[in-house]
């Protein structure tokens, strides 16, 4: 069966570059669907930095030539979905860093430790214990709490570093408060990203490289998704060409556990096979060693 998606959701880190390191496939990957004149949107977990900053690392850095309209982060996506549901509610606290207060200052909210509607955690790499503890007693005194991804650990040079779910489980545990999460695997920055892209879901496919983030996201939001270390590329030939290839990976991952217990099954018959043909004609003197 053949798929002619014209939305095209992609991760960044692992799958356009691996921390400073460029992924050279990921380039002619990128200029192969803009040939095809297809909609390329880069959903990313990061709330740091703003979208213009993220297309100007990936065109300076890494080759790949977009701007920042082609770049959808967790901070636009909890922007926009305050802005969505927040009506006169417009008063939040942040933990976070300039991306994330940029997108929320640009949704006409107000950034304030008074009294406000909504305190939003993200990653933040000037916390403090003053941040969190003025987060958790805002959200113990009445304030909504969103939490901008979930991701545990993020890597950098230094190894695997705190990611911005650390922060958030810590507020909370101190509050013992459920968030409302955006970011990857969640439903609302996929939701939000579709909105934004104008297509509908039949018409996008996701891209990635991670099983907890991309591809569990989209299988929650009943998308297709590529896992682009196993289908794009391979020995740096081109193995997908996104006017004509079918979509081979939007299958849950209990196909590929059955598929993998196929194998196991016919591999062991295969051995006891050998191992009973070798021990009879070990008996019939035939046996040579």
């Amino acid at each position: 069966m053949k798929n002619n998606y014209q939305g095209y959701f992609i991760d960044l880190d692992g799958t356009m570059y691996k921390g400073t390191k460029r992924i050279p496939a990921a380039a002619r990957f990128i200029k192969r669907l803009q040939e095809a004149g297809k909609q390329i949107l880069f959903v990313t977990n990061n709330s740091t930095r703003s979208p213009e900053f993220v297309a100007n690392n990936l065109t300076v850095n890494h080759g790949i030539h977009v701007n920042g309209d082609n770049v959808y982060t967790t901070a636009l996506a909890t922007a926009d979905y305050l802005d969505q549901i927040a009506g006169e509610k417009r008063r939040v606290y942040v933990v976070g860093e300039s991306g994330l207060r940029s997108a929320l200052t640009n949704r006409h909210f107000t950034i304030t430790d008074t009294s406000p509607d909504y305190v939003v955690v993200g990653l933040d790499s000037e916390v403090t214990y003053d941040k969190l503890a003025t987060a958790v007693l805002l959200i113990r005194a009445g304030a909504t709490f969103v939490g901008t991804n979930s991701d545990s650990n993020l890597p950098n040079q230094r190894g695997m570093v705190p990611g911005a779910g650390s922060l958030v489980k810590l507020v909370e545990y101190a509050t013992q408060k459920q968030p409302i999460m955006i970011g990857k695997p969640e439903k609302i920055i996929m939701a939000m990203a579709l909105k934004k892209s104008g297509l509908n879901k039949e018409q996008v496919v996701m891209v990635g490289d991670n099983y907890n983030t991309d591809i569990k996201a989209a299988i929650d939001f009943e998308r297709t998704f590529i896992s682009f270390h196993y289908l794009l590329f391979s020995d740096n030939k081109w193995i997908f060409n996104p006017q004509t290839d079918p979509i081979i990976m939007g299958m849950p991952p209990i196909f590929f556990l059955k598929l993998f217990g196929i194998w196991l099954v016919v591999t062991v018959a295969i051995l006891s096979w050998l191992r009973f043909y070798n021990r009879q004609k070990l008996f019939s003197g035939k046996f040579r060693f």
